[in-house]
């Protein structure tokens, strides 16, 4: 069995959201995972995630790190309200996502185009629900 790990980086998609008086790009790189699941309480390979202000603004703030790495939660904190919460949401969401590589049978967006109108249909839908990928043939 062989697992290809070459591919382009998925972990850095252009996900922007205008937040804070600027625009900002979005990753969910390792550095931004390992961060989410302290700073969030969460773990990003279970299927149960259920958004919470509190794991909605870690999770902010992780993936805002690889762009502005002086950013503070805090200030990322000072951000998510009752109205910038669903926004906020699908950025991530779509940050996430996109950092997914696609099984091999489709192409980045198919894949990520798929669980996004999945996850649209149902707010308490997890980063990874339908995200499953088989690595047992080759």
């Amino acid at each position: 069995m062989t697992y290809d790990l070459d591919f382009q980086d998925p972990t850095l998609p252009e996900v922007r959201i205008r937040i804070g008086g600027k625009e900002r790009k979005l990753a969910f790189d390792y550095k931004a995972i390992v961060t989410a699941e302290k700073v969030a309480g969460v773990n990003l390979l279970n299927d149960t995630f259920d958004a919470s202000f509190t794991s909605l603004g870690g999770l902010l703030y992780a993936a805002l790190l690889h762009d502005d790495p002086m950013i503070t939660l805090d200030e990322v904190g000072s951000w998510v309200n009752f109205k910038s919460a669903p926004v906020i949401y699908q950025a991530v969401l779509s940050a996430w996502l996109g950092s997914m590589p696609a099984a091999k049978d489709e192409t980045p967006g198919e894949a990520m185009a798929a669980t996004e109108t999945s996850a649209a249909a149902s707010p308490k839908s997890s980063p990874t629900r339908g995200r499953r990928r088989d690595t047992t043939s080759e």
